[in-house]
């Protein structure tokens, strides 16, 4: 489109806006200065005309002016006045709107759209809740209605309290995009934030044997300030004073969102009811601008967050998967997954090293039936030496095509020597360096959670029970490294002598 057309869009809304405001201006100067009296003086109210013997009193219709002057000053129509100027300001906003190519609801002061919050539904297509979004990621909000807004996010409403799934679509979103973005250590509405429960979500097998470990995979949702860490307890609520079941260290700023993997006893071993109770050790923030925030002292020691009743899985006989060594097909297969070696940020301090791995090999049909549990070690051989394993994963997964890719492969945190892992990438070490992938069956097992439906047939079942070495690729990038959802709460742990934990 050339300039002189886009002038013309601009301005025929301007002259056309200029001209209907001219009149409507003459308009509303008539209402208020156009009727004066003509013939002597006369009733304000009904226009009855005042001789000079009369006194101030409409013999009309009993309207009295308080002075002679009212009796010659115009008649003043306010209705038509404020009509006139709703009519001009309707105009302005209208081409104000077609010029600037705004939404309607973009003019509406910050205060109201506070109140108008709970009308809005937080789906998608709800101008309320995009307006809304829209002026904090802008930065629009003054100090006064930012704060209104997030104390209103905080509380919800009477059909929708925190942190329910009402709430989680209606206010969620908006207190999230907050949280990331305008949350500081000297606002107290930051602390708020630790007040608010964390959704948790536990998911363990549908059927599985009842004398065996099951799998689980937990996964949260917080509100927290960004950079929150804290320990995670899981026990049975009807045990509050046992020792966890599991703990795990957390932390909500993750670079990848992921559920974490764990096992729970056996069903057989399972109170009644089991109601797994998860609590979490005084998280604090640590990343905002160095600035620790205490929860307060209402929330000191250990606060519960969530509950959750399991149902226990169908009980079914031990499955009697067959083991499998595998051919050179499975062998060049794994050894794609693994291609991608090991990763560094060349200025990271803390946990600079990550294994890269690619499931999308085992997607092949010729793995319908089988299943992968491998210890991944990092190996050291130097020249005088027996080899040094200086990082070990577990790492399990499904073949074929029984799982979806998010399904398909999951892994428990990793231990390693940090320090001796930087010998890999130094040429002048003397070492040699490689990856070893082994089978095992109790890791394979573990994969069987990862199915949607367990196979009825249990006996079809193989598990890769090869062992694989290959040289360790590396590679280095700068940046920063990615941040892990999931720790140990005592620090990274060095490889345990055997074949893993």
């Amino acid at each position: 489109m050339n300039l002189s057309a886009n002038w013309s869009i601009l301005l025929v809304p301007v002259l056309i806006g200029a001209a209907l405001a001219s009149v409507v201006l003459w308009y509303v100067w008539r209402s208020l200065f156009g009727d004066r009296p003509r013939s002597g003086p006369r009733c304000l109210k009904c226009d009855h005309p005042f001789i000079e013997s009369q006194s101030l009193t409409c013999v009309e219709c009993g309207w009295t002016a308080r002075r002679p002057s009212d009796l010659t000053r115009p008649r003043r129509h306010w209705i038509q006045a404020t009509l006139g100027i709703a009519a001009l300001l309707a105009g302005a906003i209208l081409v104000r709107l077609r010029t600037t190519g705004q939404h309607p609801i973009e003019l509406v002061p910050d205060p109201i759209m506070v109140r108008l919050l709970p009308l809005g539904t937080g789906l998608g297509g709800d101008a309320i809740h995009d307006e809304i979004a829209r002026r904090l990621a802008g930065g629009e909000f003054s100090p006064g209605s930012l704060d209104t807004l997030v104390r209103s996010l905080l509380a919800g409403d009477r059909n929708s309290p925190p942190v329910g799934d009402a709430w989680q679509v209606r206010y969620g979103p908006l207190l999230d995009r907050w949280r990331r973005t305008s949350a500081s250590p000297a606002n107290p509405l930051t602390a708020e934030l630790l007040r608010l429960p964390a959704d948790a979500t536990l998911e363990v097998p549908t059927a599985w044997p009842s004398a065996s470990p099951i799998p689980a995979r937990l996964s949260l949702q917080d509100w927290w300030p960004p950079g929150t860490e804290t320990v995670v307890d899981l026990r049975w609520a009807s045990r509050p004073d046992a020792p966890p079941l599991h703990s795990v260290g957390y932390r909500n700023d993750a670079s990848i969102v992921r559920r974490h993997q764990l096992t729970l006893p056996p069903a057989e071993a399972w109170p009644d009811p089991p109601v797994l109770s998860l609590s979490f050790r005084d998280p604090r923030v640590v990343r905002l601008g160095g600035t620790e925030i205490d929860r307060g002292p209402t929330a000191a020691g250990t606060a519960s967050m969530a509950t959750s009743t399991l149902t226990p899985p169908i009980g079914l006989p031990e499955a009697r998967i067959q083991a499998w060594p595998g051919d050179a097909s499975s062998t060049k297969t794994i050894e794609a997954v693994f291609r991608p070696g090991m990763q560094r940020w060349r200025d990271a301090v803390v946990r600079p090293y990550a294994m890269r791995f690619d499931p999308s090999p085992l997607a092949e049909p010729r793995y319908d039936d089988v299943l992968f549990g491998m210890v991944v070690e990092v190996l050291e051989t130097p020249s005088t030496s027996d080899p040094i394993v200086h990082r070990r994963t577990d790492i399990w997964a499904v073949g074929g095509t029984s799982a979806t890719i998010g399904r398909r492969i999951a892994w428990d945190i990793s231990e390693e020597d940090t320090d001796a892992l930087a010998g890999a990438f130094d040429p002048e070490t003397g070492s040699t360096w490689s990856l070893r992938i082994t089978g095992r069956e109790d890791i394979a097992r573990r994969a069987l959670g990862l199915l949607a439906d367990r196979p009825a047939d249990s006996t079809a079942l193989r598990w890769w029970s090869g062992s694989i070495t290959l040289p360790l690729r590396t590679t280095t990038r700068d940046g920063d490294p990615f941040r892990r959802m999931w720790f140990r709460q005592d620090g990274v742990q060095p490889p345990r002598p055997g074949p893993g934990p």
